[in-house]
């Protein structure tokens, strides 16, 4: 007898289309494949009831997890914000996509007549056309002009995504063959560090304080602050001062007195001469001269150590949010000068040039936002200078070595994703001016440079 498979294709959309979700309901009912039937989830048939959870944790939690494929669809809603995302439709969409599942997406092509167009209609078309945007270079999406495309588009894109399903985890996500990774708990009992989110030490902090605002990990912590002015009986300054004091509070918990040895690096002693390796081929004069090294997200200086041992003809400075990492690396090191401030703002009073900028395994939080980011770094940088940024590919964890970017509101390995942020930065830095750039794969991280700017 063949053995059946089930496949669960949730259903994600605005409240505006309550139609095309039942079609599509009906189609994947009807689907036929060898050896595979399709379950459509939808929250208004399948959503638990009870009054212990507001129901959008519930649809991710609940039904979300349970999906294989997800199907979105947008019309001229872009639906509600939720506590942690701008519409809950985009929270089940971005939270599939960071679990490493197949989505597809479907878009409305809009004809609007001006003579009934109204404001909240022009605000809803422009976010969606936002998010449109934002995901124009992952090909998940197609527009159509009617509900009568939906059901050859669809048949076409669950038939294409299934064969990448069964070839890669057969319905059971085999270990080893997927790229998601779930984090089980450190056979010693005690959490990995790089659990720890910043936006819940960020949380914790303000309860401390007695602040009733809800630091949201998905948004970067400018637009946080925007979201505070205004939310309290503070003033705007003060409002600032907490959030910046809650922000330091908690990269000093995770980051102050960092234990290296819990790190990647740990295994791969040889990782800073690949770095190193790399400035070198990129401009080989700095053997004979002397040069200025940037290293913004620094910690204490270990770091720099690690990849210019031995070279005297060189300055360094450190740029590092965590005043206690700051103040270990002046007591370790006398020759690094350290900075204390964020990454994304103006950390110099006189901008100084450097020949050398580096920001390892330190841009890729969510509560950066990367553009602000390295645009200091270039302000920072001479014009032949070289641009350094990393993203880490892979954690020591129970004494092995497991690939991937850890993402904390999904709770997984994400295996791919160093390699997307890595081209994302590459792409940036080609916008920026650079002539020369590239994409390199060491052991501990995944670097990308630049050289050379117009």
């Amino acid at each position: 007898m063949e053995s059946i498979k089930r496949c669960n294709v949730f259903i994600s959309s605005p409240g505006d289309l309550a139609k095309e979700r039942e079609y599509i309901a009906d189609i994947l009912e009807n689907m036929k494949m060898p050896g595979i039937v399709f379950k459509s989830i939808r929250w208004e048939k399948d959503l638990p009831n009870t009054s212990l959870s507001k129901p959008q944790p519930l649809i991710i939690d609940q039904l979300l997890s349970k999906a294989d494929i997800l199907v979105g669809i947008f019309s001229t809603r872009f639906g509600t914000k939720t506590e942690n995302a701008d519409s809950g439709t985009v929270e089940e969409i971005e939270t599939f996509i960071a679990s490493g599942k197949p989505v597809i997406m479907y878009f409305y092509i809009q004809e609007v007549s001006t003579e009934n167009i109204t404001i909240e209609m022009l605000e809803n078309l422009q976010r969606i056309n936002e998010f449109q945007t934002k995901y124009a270079e992952k090909h998940i999406y197609s527009k159509i002009k009617g509900i009568e495309e939906l059901k050859d588009a669809l048949e076409r894109d669950i038939e294409y995504n299934m064969k990448y399903i069964l070839s890669s985890s057969n319905l059971k996500m085999k270990k080893g063959t997927s790229q998601v990774k779930v984090i089980k708990k450190a056979k010693t009992g005690k959490k990995p560090w790089y659990m720890d989110s910043i936006a819940d030490l960020i949380n914790k902090h303000l309860k401390t304080k007695g602040i009733d605002f809800h630091y949201r990990g998905n948004l970067t912590f400018h637009e946080n602050l925007q979201y505070l002015t205004g939310a309290t009986n503070y003033t705007a300054f003060v409002e600032k001062q907490f959030l910046e004091e809650a922000r330091i509070n908690a990269f000093n918990e995770k980051y102050g007195n960092y234990n290296y040895s819990e790190d990647l690096r740990s295994f791969y002693p040889g990782w800073g001469k690949q770095i190193r390796d790399r400035i070198f081929k990129l401009n080989p004069e700095f053997d004979n001269k002397s040069f200025r090294v940037l290293d913004i997200g620094g910690n204490d200086g270990s770091e720099l150590e690690s990849i210019f041992q031995g070279c005297s003809n060189a300055k360094y400075t450190v740029v590092d949010i965590s005043n206690l990492a700051i103040d270990k690396g002046r007591k370790k090191y006398k020759n690094i000068s350290f900075v204390q401030n964020d990454m994304e703002q103006e950390y110099l009073n006189n901008i100084d040039l450097f020949d050398i900028c580096l920001c390892l395994r330190a841009i890729q939080s969510r509560g950066i936002f990367s553009h602000d980011a390295l645009i200091q770094m270039c302000k920072h940088l001479n014009k032949e200078g070289i641009l350094i940024v990393s993203i880490p590919n892979g954690y020591k964890h129970n004494g092995k070595v497991e690939r991937g970017l850890y993402d904390h509101r999904s709770r997984l390995f994400l295996r791919t994703k160093p390699q997307e942020l890595a081209a994302k930065i590459e792409r940036k830095l080609i916008d920026y001016g650079f002539n020369n750039t590239g994409i390199e794969t060491i052991d501990t991280e995944i670097i990308v440079w630049g050289k050379d700017r117009l």
